[in-house]
C-alpha cells in the first residue's frame, strides 16, 4: 500500500475463502493489503458496499460474518487519512445447505376459558424453513409460521400441540406442548389457580391474596408477595376484615373484630378475553383503623363491584390493608428491624404491594395495566392523595381520584412520639425491642382496644396515620405539590355538600354553635365566623350551622386548596366535583352525607332496603347512570367527559369551576361556597 496525491492505492490485494460453508454458518476472511496506512477493513455482502449490509473489522484485516448462499462479497479498505478505495474484487460464495434445528420449544400453556394465547418455536436452518403446526397429531390448516396464535379459548382447543420445521434438506418435529383450558370462572394467577363465581355479565373473585399474611413476626414488617399455592384457591367468598374497633357514624357504641390475615383483595371483571378493559382500583375509608372491602352499608354491600363493572365495561378491584396501630405505628424498637431505620407506613406498602400485584395480574382479568385509576373515600381518599407524593408508587397507575379527603402525612417525629407512649401502656420492658417482642405476644383484639371513634361527634380523628419517612414519602404533601415532586397522573377530586350531617350529634343548641366557634376559631376571626355560620334560634338551624361549620372546615375548603395546589403545577388536568344529591325518605334529612356518593358509584343504592320501591326515585337512576359514567371514563380515558354527560370542565384555579353532581348535573358553575372556603383559608394561616 502507498499513498500517492492523497489517494489511498491498493497493492497486492486479495481475498481468502477456503472451502465451501454451510447455509447460515459463520464464514473468515483475511487480507493482506497491511501497510502503515490501513486502519480497518470494511467487508460489504452485495455489488458495492452500503449502509446495513457491512461488517466492520479491525486492523488485523480478520473478521468473520454469517452469509446465505449466492452471496457477493466485495471489501472496502480504510487509510489513516480516511481517504477510501474500493478493490472490486467480487467473490461468490457456494454454500452447502444444512437441516433445520430447534433451539427453542413451544411451552405448555394454562389460560382461562375465551382469553387467547400463542405458541411460539425458534429454529434454524437453510432457508426457507416452513412450518407446520398440529394439534393432537392433526395438522392445522393455515398456520405455516413459528408462532402459532389462538383466541376465544374453549375446552374443546384443550390438547398436545407441536410443530414440524422443514426445509429442502429435511423436517424435525418440536417437542409437545400442552394446552390447558380453564373452567369458567376459573383463572391462574402468577402465584397458583383461582375459582370465582359467574354471574350474569361477568366473573366475581373474591378473597385474593397479595401478600403474605401479616402474622408472627410480620406484624409491623413490610408487606411481603404471597407464597405460591399448588392446588386452586377458592376465592368465592370475601375473607375477614382486618383487625379493627368499628363504631358507626354518629355513634359512640362499637364492635371488636377482624383477622389478622387479612391482605386481600377482590376482581369483578366483565370478561378475560383480552387485557383491554379500564381498572378501577378502591381504596375504602373508616378513619385508617376501621372499614374493609366487604362493607355493609345501608342493608347493602356498598363495594360490590358487579353493577360498576358490567354497566361500565371495566375490571373493578377493591383491597383492604392493615389498620389503626397494626398499620401505622412508628417506633424505636421497629425502626432496628428496617435497612433504611425507619418504621410506620404498613398500611401504605400493603397498598402498594397490592397496585404492583394488580400491574402484574389484571391482564388475566381483561384489565389493562397501564389504564389503571386508585379512587378512595374519606381515609381511603386520603390514602389515594398521600400515594400521588410517594415516589414508591410510581407507574403504578395512571389516573387517580380523591372523594371526600385531603392528603394528610404526619411528622415522623410525632409519629414516633404517639408510638413510644402506646407502646408503653402495654409493656415495661427495659428495651425498645423487648417492648416490640411484647407487643407481638399480645392478641390483635387487645391492640386494636385503645381506638377511639375516628368521626367523634362529627370531628375527624386521625388517631393512626402516615408519617413521613425520608423513603416512601420524601416530603409532605404540601411541599410534594409546590415543587411539582409528586406522580403528575390526571386527578378528580371532590367532596358533598352535608359531609358531616350523620356524624354530628342528633340535638345541636345555638350555644353549642357558639362555643364551638369560640374553640376553633380565633378570636380575631369570630365575629366573620357567626355571620357565616348564624347559631340560630331554634335546634334544627343550630344543627345546620353545626354541619355546616364541620363540613366547610374539614372538606370543602381543604378539597379546594388541595385542587389549587396541584393543578397550576401538574402535567396532567384536574377536575372538580360538588356532590349535592338527596336521597328520598328517612335519608333525606342528612343531605348529602359523607360517602352518599359511593352509593351511586358502585350503583348499590338501589340493593338497600332504604331505597325499596319508591324509596328509589327517578332521580337516583339518574344520578347512578351519570355517577358511573363519569368514573369510568376518567379510568378508560383519563377525561371523566363523555357522550351524554354534561361537560365538566378542566379545574382552573382562577375560576374554581366544577361539576355539581345531582339529578340535573351542572357544569357551568363557579366557586363552591367561596366566601366560606376563604374564610377557613384564613383560619389556616392562624394554626
Amino acid at each position: 500500500m502507498r499513498l500517492v496525491r492523497g489517494v489511498m492505492i491498493l497493492i497486492g490485494f486479495q481475498m481468502l475463502l477456503i472451502g465451501s460453508i454451510a447455509s447460515a454458518e459463520t464464514v473468515a476472511w483475511s487480507n493482506d493489503a497491511g501497510g502503515l496506512w490501513e486502519t480497518a477493513a470494511n467487508w460489504s455482502t452485495g455489488t458495492v458496499p452500503g449502509p446495513g449490509d457491512d461488517v466492520i473489522i479491525d486492523s488485523t484485516g480478520a473478521g468473520s460474518i454469517s452469509l446465505n448462499s449466492g452471496t457477493t462479497i466485495n471489501t472496502l479498505v480504510l487509510g489513516g487519512t480516511a481517504m477510501l478505495e474500493l478493490a472490486a474484487i467480487p467473490s461468490t460464495l457456494s454454500l452447502t445447505p444444512v437441516p433445520p434445528r430447534i433451539t427453542t420449544h413451544p411451552e405448555n400453556q394454562t389460560v382461562a376459558a375465551s382469553q387467547g394465547g400463542a405458541f411460539s418455536v425458534v429454529a434454524t436452518g437453510s432457508a426457507p424453513l416452513s412450518y407446520l403446526w398440529r394439534k393432537n397429531g392433526v395438522p392445522i390448516i393455515a398456520a405455516n409460521s413459528p408462532t402459532y396464535t389462538f383466541t376465544d379459548a374453549t375446552s374443546a382447543d384443550a390438547g398436545s400441540y407441536d410443530v414440524i420445521v422443514s426445509n429442502s434438506v429435511d423436517s424435525l418435529a418440536s417437542n409437545p406442548a400442552t394446552l390447558t383450558v380453564l373452567a369458567a370462572g376459573m383463572l391462574n394467577t402468577h402465584s397458583g389457580l383461582i375459582q370465582g363465581t359467574t354471574f350474569s355479565g361477568g366473573f366475581e373473585f373474591l378473597g385474593i391474596p397479595y401478600a403474605m399474611p401479616p402474622v408472627g413476626s410480620l406484624r409491623w414488617a413490610p408487606s411481603r408477595e404471597p407464597l405460591s399455592w399448588d392446588s386452586v384457591l377458592d376465592t368465592r367468598t370475601y375473607r375477614s376484615a382486618c383487625p379493627q374497633k368499628r363504631f358507626e357514624q354518629g355513634q359512640d357504641t362499637y364492635q371488636i373484630f377482624g383477622d389478622e390475615d387479612c391482605l386481600y383483595l377482590n376482581v369483578w371483571t366483565p370478561r378475560v378475553a383480552t387485557p383491554t378493559l379500564p381498572v378501577l382500583v378502591f381504596i375504602h375509608g373508616g378513619g385508617n383503623q376501621q372499614g374493609s372491602a366487604s362493607e355493609v352499608k345501608a342493608g347493602t354491600r356498598l363495594y360490590d363491584g358487579r353493577n360498576l363493572s358490567t354497566r361500565g365495561d371495566a375490571v373493578v378491584v377493591t383491597l383492604q390493608y392493615r389498620l389503626g396501630p397494626l398499620g401505622f405505628l412508628v417506633h424505636p424498637g421497629l425502626e432496628t428491624e428496617s435497612p433504611d431505620r425507619t418504621s410506620g407506613n404498613y398500611a401504605v406498602l400493603d397498598q402498594i404491594m397490592a397496585l404492583q400485584w394488580i400491574k402484574r395480574n389484571i391482564g388475566r382479568f381483561g384489565g389493562d395495566p397501564e389504564r389503571v385509576l386508585i379512587f378512595g373515600e374519606s381515609a381511603g381518599g386520603l390514602d389515594v392523595g398521600n400515594l400521588l407524593v410517594s415516589p414508591l408508587a410510581s407507574g403504578l397507575f395512571q389516573r387517580a381520584c380523591i372523594q371526600s379527603a385531603v392528603p394528610v402525612i404526619d411528622s415522623y417525629e410525632d409519629g414516633k412520639a404517639k408510638g413510644i407512649a402506646w407502646v408503653n401502656a402495654f409493656s415495661s420492658a427495659a428495651t425498645d425491642s423487648g417492648k416490640i417482642a411484647d407487643l407481638r405476644a399480645l392478641d390483635w383484639e387487645t391492640l386494636v382496644a385503645t381506638n377511639d371513634n375516628p368521626l367523634d361527634g362529627g370531628l375527624v380523628q386521625l388517631n393512626w396515620q402516615p408519617v413521613r419517612d425520608d423513603r416512601i414519602f420524601p416530603l409532605m404533601p404540601l411541599a410534594a405539590f409546590s415543587s411539582g415532586t409528586f406522580n403528575q397522573v390526571p386527578l378528580m377530586i371532590g367532596s358533598n355538600a352535608d359531609e358531616l350531617s350523620l356524624s354530628a350529634p342528633a340535638t345541636v343548641s345555638p350555644a353549642m354553635v357558639t362555643s364551638f366557634i369560640a374553640l376553633t376559631v380565633p378570636p380575631a376571626l369570630q365575629d366573620q365566623a357567626h355571620l357565616l355560620y348564624p347559631s340560630g334560634n331554634t335546634a334544627e338551624e343550630a344543627r345546620k350551622s353545626y354541619v355546616q361549620i364541620l363540613t366547610d372546615s374539614q372538606f370543602t375548603a381543604p378539597v379546594r386548596r388541595v385542587a389549587r395546589a396541584v393543578a397550576p403545577r401538574s402535567s396532567s388536568p384536574v377536575w372538580r366535583y360538588f356532590f349535592t344529591h338527596h336521597q328520598a325518605g328517612g335519608m333525606a334529612a342528612y343531605g348529602s352525607y359523607h360517602g352518599i356518593e359511593l352509593f351511586y358509584v358502585f350503583n348499590t343504592w338501589e340493593n338497600s332496603p332504604f331505597a325499596a320501591g319508591p324509596l328509589f326515585t327517578a332521580g337516583d337512576q339518574t344520578v347512578e347512570d351519570i355517577t358511573l359514567k363519569y368514573w369510568v371514563n376518567f379510568a378508560r380515558t383519563g377525561d371523566p367527559n363523555g357522550a351524554g354527560l354534561a361537560l365538566w370542565p378542566h379545574y382552573q384555579v382562577s375560576g374554581d369551576c366544577y361539576l355539581e353532581i345531582n339529578p340535573q348535573p351542572d357544569g357551568s358553575q363557579c366557586g363552591v361556597r367561596t366566601d366560606k372556603s376563604d374564610f377557613w383559608d384564613a383560619v389556616a394561616v392562624y394554626h
